[in-house]
């Protein structure tokens, strides 16, 4: 479902692009939100079952609801930075009859990334690239036997890993102060850390001079 909205959604900045009125964005802060899908690509991994056999290797799932809440300054119309919050979807180790619950990944963090834009005026829109670190927190829970946690107590375990992350994506000027946006992010792996991937929509609001923006000022 999250893959067709957003494939509705590239249509709709296609036509939009098809207008005749010109919008710039002058440059100053914004803040804005990309809700879609995200896959971290856990891999399988022996789970305490608590039963016999005393554990089993399973495949988790890694795909579902991700989101980047971010905020940014445009320097111009080809140069920005930006600061955001990262939520990948939980990966969910499921164990048939398992009397202590099914172990859970959780994955979010913070990034800073450059980003480089190459206006099209003629049709409202630009296309850009991103490309920075992100600060991303593991929480591995519950009964993950490969995660050299304390076999009596099955505590968490928290680790935060450095990781480079690229996106590539396509902006919308709705006028001079709203942007929408479809963005296909990368963070790469490093350490334990999978490489994990969110694909989104999203949409923006510049605090500039509203009559800064018009004719491509």
């Amino acid at each position: 479902m999250i893959k067709k909205n957003i494939t509705q959604f590239t249509i709709i900045l296609l036509l939009l692009g098809i207008t005749n009125a010109a919008w710039a964005i002058a440059a100053g802060f914004y803040l804005g939100s990309q809700f879609g899908t995200s896959n971290s690509n856990n891999k399988e991994a022996e789970v305490e079952t608590g039963g016999t056999p005393s554990s089993e290797l399973v495949t988790p799932t890694t795909k579902g609801f991700g989101a980047r809440i971010y905020m940014g300054y445009q320097f111009s119309s080809y140069l920005g930075l930006e600061a955001a919050y990262v939520y990948i979807a939980n990966s969910i180790y499921k164990v048939n009859g398992n009397n202590n619950g099914n172990p859970e990944v959780h994955e979010g963090g913070v990034d800073v990334l450059g980003k480089l834009m190459l206006p099209i005026n003629k049709f409202n829109m630009d296309i850009f690239a991103k490309g920075g670190v992100a600060g991303m927190m593991r929480t591995q829970s519950g009964r993950l036997a490969s995660s050299n946690l304390n076999s009596d107590t099955f505590s968490k375990s928290t680790n935060v890993y450095a990781v480079p992350e690229v996106a590539i994506g396509a902006s919308y000027y709705l006028n001079q102060n709203w942007v929408a946006d479809i963005t296909y992010n990368k963070l790469l792996s490093s350490s334990s850390f999978q490489s994990a991937d969110l694909i989104t929509i999203g949409i923006a609001y510049h605090f500039v001079d509203t009559y800064c923006g018009q004719f491509l000022c």
